[in-house]
């Protein structure tokens, strides 16, 4: 599962596959409607595990309320932060050297604005990129797989941030998307078909969910 916790990003960022806002200029979940999604998928333990999506989710007010409830309910956790906050950038740098399932990438490479983060930030991610982990720890990285790179640098070489929304279904029916206005998804395509708001929904999609155009549902 992915939750959007907002449309708001510091950089601004060429390649960027949500077209995020400006700070102040965008939205964000709900932290009920957050709270609502982890809950519910919580009955399931096939599916217990959420990535916090955005542009950049650590800007959410709430991000850290939210984030230790994923952890108390046992989710494995992924979260892609341009560590531009340095205080929760190296939180979670720390929590994910803990037993708890939680993955934490910085976004550090030619395609973000590196400037705006820390020093001390890229330092502590470098370093505990390279250490052991114990067994339950899923721990840091930096962004600078080739595949990722690569996609990034095409969508900028295109100028059209489409590119990566485009490319983004997961296809299947696990992979539920919940956007900041709370409605539930397949994926972050802009144009994917929604089954509702979260608040509404009291079970898992029907068979069949799939990705479908619906216009009205996703202009709500």
């Amino acid at each position: 599962m992915y939750i959007e916790m907002t449309n708001e990003c510091q950089m601004r960022c060429r390649h960027c596959a949500v077209n995020s806002k400006r700070v102040g200029h965008g939205r964000y979940i709900s932290t009920a409607d957050a709270i609502k999604a982890l809950d519910l998928r919580s009955k399931n333990p096939l599916l217990k595990s959420v990535a916090f999506s955005g542009a950049e989710s650590t800007l959410h007010p709430d991000f850290l309320r939210i984030l230790r409830h994923a952890i108390r309910l046992g989710f494995g956790i992924g979260v892609v932060t341009n560590g531009v906050n340095e205080k929760i950038a190296l939180i979670l740098a720390h929590w994910a050297r803990r037993p708890i399932g939680m993955r934490v990438w910085l976004s550090d490479d030619q395609y973000h604005d590196s400037a705006m983060v820390s020093k001390r930030v890229v330092e502590t991610y470098t370093r505990l990129a390279k250490l052991p982990l114990k067994r339950g720890a899923y721990g840091v990285a930096i962004t600078g797989q080739r595949h990722v790179l690569t996609r990034m640098g095409r969508a900028v070489r295109l100028k059209n941030v489409q590119y990566n929304n485009d490319r983004c279904c997961q296809g299947n029916i696990a992979a539920w998307y919940v956007r900041t206005n709370g409605m539930v998804a397949v994926c972050s395509c802009p144009k994917s078909r929604t089954i509702g708001h979260i608040q509404q929904i009291e079970d898992f999609p029907p068979t069949g969910f799939g990705h479908e155009i619906n216009d009205q549902e996703n202009n709500r």
